[in-house]
């Protein structure tokens, strides 16, 4: 997806823990996207309240995934992820699902 043509029609960001690995993966891409450090609570809530998805792709979620679900669900940001963990599926739907909808 991020080296892909179409996406020039769309802008998206990348945005992580890790700056420099972030400029890494940002530097592979045949776009320019936004870089975002996004380490703190703080941090993952203005990422979540400046785009409409959010799409995770980095676990492991069962440690980190529970503050970006919640800066999503606070921002009603959409949220996507690509987890095998079905103990955290299981959580995220109890903890945020009434808030969420």
């Amino acid at each position: 997806i991020l080296s892909e043509p179409q996406s020039k029609k769309h802008r998206w960001a990348l945005a992580g823990r890790n700056v420099d690995k972030l400029m890494a993966m940002a530097g592979r891409c045949r776009t320019d996207p936004s870089v975002i450090v996004a380490a703190t609570p703080e941090e993952l809530t203005a990422m979540a309240a400046c785009c409409r998805v959010v799409i995770a792709a980095a676990g492991p979620y069962c440690i980190c995934g529970q503050a970006v679900v919640e800066a999503c669900v606070d921002n009603a940001t959409h949220y996507v992820d690509v987890t095998g963990e079905a103990c955290f599926v299981h959580d995220m739907v109890e903890a945020f699902h009434e808030r969420a909808r």
